[in-house]
């Protein structure tokens, strides 16, 4: 549709890991020019999966330029209690979380239900060391769900919060939600977000090059 009605287009599948920034949260992108503006760079028919070369150096895997989780955190004095995860969560669920530290470079994409169900809506945190986490599970194998629960219980392990997961997002500074919206409501619209670095590169690298 976008040919026969005149539009030059690429499309992207790309995420924020790409740019340094410790969050999977790979997602398509399409850029359309109308014709006869054309792109800078040669472009696909298929999606592309990292910016073309005229745009800014992208990060690999093995990069240590990465940016770690602690450079998006709250300061912990700000963190309520509600966002700790209850033993009776971690008896059922421990063992199908993903776990992060502030000293990690990745965490897992945040889904429009993270808060409200535990198993694959996003990472969760603990300041615990790693030989910490895996003495606790250890510990926690061959118990039964009560006191896995309570063992586990001793990591710590709690949510990202709302403003923490809008850091990883990139959205600016002064960025904040109105006084009415809920913890559930945060969530739910954070998970239906796109990142917005992601998104000023491909304006500003394709769109105006």
């Amino acid at each position: 549709m976008l040919e026969n009605v005149g539009y030059n287009y690429q499309e992207f599948l790309i995420s924020p890991k790409q740019f340094g920034v410790p969050n999977s949260r790979l997602r398509y992108y399409l850029l359309a020019k109308l014709k006869p503006s054309e792109f800078t760079f040669v472009t696909s028919s298929k999606p592309m999966e990292s910016l073309p070369q005229c745009c800014q150096a992208q990060y690999d895997a093995n990069d240590d330029r990465f940016q770690k989780l602690s450079e998006f955190l709250e300061n912990p004095k700000n963190i309520g209690d509600q966002l700790y995860l209850s033993s009776e969560v971690l008896g059922k669920f421990g063992t199908v979380l993903d776990i992060v530290t502030p000293s990690s470079t990745n965490s897992c994409c945040f889904t429009k239900a993270y808060g409200t169900y535990v198993k694959g809506t996003g990472s969760v945190l603990t300041e615990k060391t790693e030989q910490e986490i895996h003495r606790a599970f250890h510990q926690a194998a061959e118990q039964d769900e009560t006191s896995k629960g309570k063992t586990l219980l001793q990591l710590r392990l709690r949510y990202f919060s709302p403003q923490e997961i809008a850091n990883l997002m990139c959205f600016p500074k002064s960025f904040g939600f109105p006084s009415f919206v809920t913890m559930k409501q945060k969530y739910r619209l954070l998970g239906n977000s796109i990142n917005v670095q992601v998104v000023a590169e491909l304006l500003k690298d394709c769109l105006f090059t």
